[in-house]
This record gives C-alpha cells, sequence and structure tokens, in this order.
C-alpha cells in the first residue's frame, strides 16, 4: 500500500521542516531549504510510486486525491508565503492590513470559481463522502460521483493541492489581520506616526520575549508564548521566524550567560541610576532640603 510508504515520508518531512534553524533576518533564505525537502520527499514518492503500480483504482485515486496533494500543498504553500512576504508593502501595519484583506479575498474569489470541486474535496477530507452523496441528502453542488472525474487526473491533484495550502494560508492571514487589530485596540491612537524597527541580535529579543512571558508581565499570565511573539514582530517589524530553535541556542551558551541581555539591561539601568543619583544634591536624595 501507498500510505505504508507515504504517511512516514510525510512525518518525517514534517520533522525536518519543524527542526529547520530559522533565518528571521532571511526568511526568502528559510522558505527555500522548506522547498527542498519537499521537493526531495516527492522526488522520492514519485520514485517509490513508479517501483510499485496500484493495486486498484480506488488506491490510485485515493493518492491523487489525498495523499499527493498533501505533499504538493507544501510546495504550493511556502511558494506562496515567499509571494506574500516579497509584496508586502513597506509601508505601515495599517497598509499591511489591507494587503493581507487583499489577499484573503483573492483565495476565496479562487475558491469560489472552484466551488464543485472546494465542496468535494472538504467532504473527502471530513470523512463525509458516503453520507452526503446520498441521494436523500444532497447538498448545493454534491451529486453522483461521475459528475467530478470530468477534470483531467492531474489538474484535479493540482487543484486540491491549492485547496489544502490555501486553507493553510488562510488561517495565516487571519491571524495576522486578528494581531493588527489587537494592536489596534490596545493603542487606539495608533502607532502611524513613528515605526519602531529592531536592530539589535535577534537573540536578545528572544529572550525579552520569554522573560515576559515567564514572568506573566502580559495579560495577567493568560497569554501563549506565541502571541507575545507575535505581537513582538508587528511591534518591531520583524520575523522571528521559530524562537524555539533561537532558544535552544540561548540555551547553549557557554562562555557567557543565558540570560546576557537581561544582564546588560540591568547594568545600563543601574548606570543610568548612579548617573540621575549624580547630579541629585542629597539633600533632595533624602527627602528634605537643609537650610
Amino acid at each position: 500500500m501507498i500510505n505504508d510508504f507515504a504517511e512516514p515520508l510525510y512525518q518525517e518531512l514534517t520533522r525536518r521542516l519543524e527542526e529547520t534553524q530559522p533565518t528571521p533576518d532571511n526568511p526568502a533564505r528559510q522558505f527555500k531549504t522548506y522547498l527542498k525537502y519537499v521537493r526531495q520527499a516527492l522526488m522520492d514518492l514519485d520514485t517509490y510510486v513508479a517501483a510499485h503500480p496500484f493495486e486498484s483504482e480506488l488506491e490510485e485515486r485515493r493518492y491523487l486525491e489525498q495523499v499527493l496533494p498533501g505533499f504538493r500543498a507544501l510546495e504550493f504553500y511556502y511558494y506562496e508565503l515567499i509571494w506574500l512576504i516579497c509584496n508586502r508593502p513597506i509601508g505601515d501595519r495599517f497598509e499591511w492590513m489591507d494587503y493581507y484583506q487583499q489577499e484573503l479575498e483573492a483565495i476565496r474569489h479562487f475558491l469560489n470559481r472552484h466551488a464543485a470541486y472546494y465542496q468535494l474535496y472538504k467532504v473527502r477530507s471530513l470523512g463525509l463522502e458516503e453520507v452526503l452523496s446520498d441521494g436523500a441528502c444532497l447538498d448545493r453542488w454534491i451529486g453522483p460521483a461521475e459528475n467530478h472525474i470530468a477534470l483531467p487526473v492531474k489538474e484535479r491533484t493540482e487543484l486540491f493541492a491549492k485547496f489544502i495550502a490555501y486553507d493553510k494560508l488562510q488561517h495565516y492571514l487571519l491571524e495576522q489581520i486578528s494581531m493588527l487589530r489587537e494592536i489596534e485596540r490596545n493603542h487606539p491612537q495608533g502607532l502611524r506616526s513613528k515605526q519602531l524597527h529592531w536592530t539589535g541580535d535577534i537573540c536578545n529579543l528572544v529572550e525579552l520575549v520569554y522573560g515576559l512571558y515567564e514572568t506573566k508581565q502580559i495579560n495577567n499570565g493568560e497569554v501563549s508564548l506565541t502571541e507575545v511573539v507575535n505581537c513582538m514582530e508587528q511591534l518591531f517589524q520583524i520575523n522571528l521566524g521559530r524562537v524555539n530553535r533561537i532558544f535552544i541556542d540561548i540555551r547553549r551558551r557557554k562562555v557567557i550567560s543565558h540570560t546576557r541581555f537581561m544582564e546588560q539591561m540591568r547594568t545600563a539601568i543601574l548606570h543610568r541610576i548612579d548617573q540621575y543619583d549624580a547630579y541629585i544634591p542629597r539633600s533632595f536624595q533624602k527627602g528634605y532640603i537643609k537650610h
């Protein structure tokens, strides 16, 4: 069975993608690495299928409509993310929100154009084909199976792959829009006047993120690490990538301290206090004035 090979291959591919070292300063390079892994997995899958013919038409159909689209979807998803980032306007977060909304509308327009096949893909992915294809339960475009085989096999495979990728991309866009709206709610005056950019070491920002999260400084601790990361990314116009990988680098620090940035801040604040105290007469520091 093709699934005996495809499922472990997909799990291994997912693991490699999750463990890939992030490159926040160059996300295009990171996505290029992802695409390399996906395309290698597709080559391995093609090689296996060529050496192991399908045992039945049902197995072939499931492969072309469920197994192969899952791999193709990852390739398409990362390719779309590259374009999404490359075409994102340089302006402020308000322009980003408009941009994300436009991209979301474009995806929904595509899905509406292929509504019959998209519904078929959803029904099969949820395992509801037998229920909703029953003559007594016909729903919108769902009809006899022979009505859905007019599209050539290769085109149907690619179309289903795009459905999977676009569903995933919709979640990504909705998360980005939600974060931007949350920032707007928390800052009713807006932050248009001045854009802040993180220009320090990426590890320092991740250290700060973990510090805020672990000490429950935000929303009384009722917030996820991902939400804190997303907020910092939007605030400082930066892509932190997979912070867990950067945090592993922080843990592996040998010569320097694990919390080097925190200690640098502590030293800087104490120095600032010393400077401030040096210019204040002792009488003021004690709370009274000598006459």
